[in-house]
């Protein structure tokens, strides 16, 4: 597989390349790297001893990343129960740019967890 970067049209194995096999049959490339929001070009090729022959070229664009881990949540109380405890928080300031799906609040010595989706969270 002849892989080239950008908008270099018509890769030859002189540009980055996987090499994923011999032989008849079919073949998997795995290419990882990629920056985001870019048009790559890619084309299967064989070489035998008479030279290289490449397939035809596709080309794809790959997705713009648009959000990050979010901001931690503050914590205001934790308050002991009977065998529980009951931990307040604020939500973070910034939610990474896709939406927040719960929380986890977790005992330290224990390891006991909590989880919700909003404050508060009870330990058990």
């Amino acid at each position: 597989m002849v892989f080239a970067g950008g908008t270099t049209q018509n890769p030859t194995i002189s540009a980055s390349k996987t090499s994923d096999g011999t032989g008849n049959g079919s073949f998997t490339s795995n290419v990882t790297g990629l920056a985001a929001n870019t048009t790559y070009h890619i084309r299967a090729y064989a070489i035998n001893s008479e030279g290289t022959a490449y397939g035809d070229e596709l080309t794809f664009i790959t997705i713009a990343v648009t959000s990050t881990v979010p901001g931690a949540p503050t914590i205001g109380t934790a308050t002991a129960g009977n065998g529980q405890a009951t931990v307040t928080f604020t939500a973070p300031a910034s939610n990474g740019g896709s939406a927040i799906t719960g929380y986890t609040a977790t005992s330290s010595p224990g390891g006991l967890t909590g989880t919700g989706t909003t404050s508060p969270i009870t330990v058990t």
